[in-house]
């Protein structure tokens, strides 16, 4: 629970106050798996949603006209054969 906020020099302070939950076990161990099941779902969700395919990104790198051929050449082939190209 947030007890104060405040700022000071520039840097942000949050004090918490502790409180102490009991909850049976059964109730704990389902809200753990729902938490773990969000998560999972939450994470595949964004990633599908964020990434563009390889060939968009050099593209996108392309029209700025800040790169070369072969660097857009190597960025390709490296995107390609990274994590980012199997999370597709």
């Amino acid at each position: 629970m947030l007890r104060d906020f405040f700022a000071e020099n520039d840097l942000l302070c949050y004090v918490f106050s502790v409180t102490t939950v009991t909850i049976p076990q059964k109730e704990y161990q389902l809200l753990k798996k729902q938490s773990a099941a969000y998560r999972k779902l939450a994470g595949r969700f964004f990633d599908a949603i964020v990434k563009d395919s390889v060939p968009t990104v050099v593209e996108d790198f392309r029209k700025t006209g800040l790169y070369t051929e072969g660097f857009l050449g190597d960025l390709e082939d490296g995107l390609s054969k990274s994590s980012y190209a199997r999370k597709s």
